[in-house]
């Protein structure tokens, strides 16, 4: 019977930890009101956080005024600046997707428009946002 419980237990504690979270990304973008995604995080088998974004509604960067080159999406540790993580590409239904993964459990993840897709700092141009917190 204490196999049975221990085994039980053990399940949970994988289950709890390996679920996927949905989480809606706040638009902070007065010049794309209509942007959106969808983001959802998980704890990978090795400890680290998988991220997938999906936007929808997403002007292509070079239809911005001024025209902008490339999307990033940023993630910024507590107390740590923040690090380029890639670039989405909107396609003819002005939607993406958006794949990556990151040591850190709690985070903030935005994205912003940008001239280029290697920059090194965030513009100001930020477009939608969301908090991770897997701990």
């Amino acid at each position: 019977m204490k196999k049975i419980v221990m085994t039980l237990v053990f399940a949970l504690v994988v289950a709890v930890l390996g679920f996927a979270e949905d989480m809606h990304m706040k638009n902070v973008s007065t010049l794309q009101p209509a942007a959106d995604a969808q983001l959802t995080h998980q704890k990978d088998d090795n400890g680290n956080v998988k991220i997938k974004i999906h936007t929808y509604h997403l002007a292509r960067p070079d239809s911005l005024t001024p025209a902008r080159d490339a999307y990033v999406v940023w993630i910024e540790p507590n107390g740590q600046p923040p690090q380029n993580m890639g670039t989405i590409k909107v396609n003819d239904n002005l939607e993406s997707e958006f794949q990556t993964r990151t040591p850190f459990k709690v985070f903030k993840i935005y994205i912003t428009a940008e001239e280029g897709p290697k920059v090194t700092t965030p513009s100001s141009d930020h477009v939608l946002e969301a908090n991770v917190d897997r701990d």
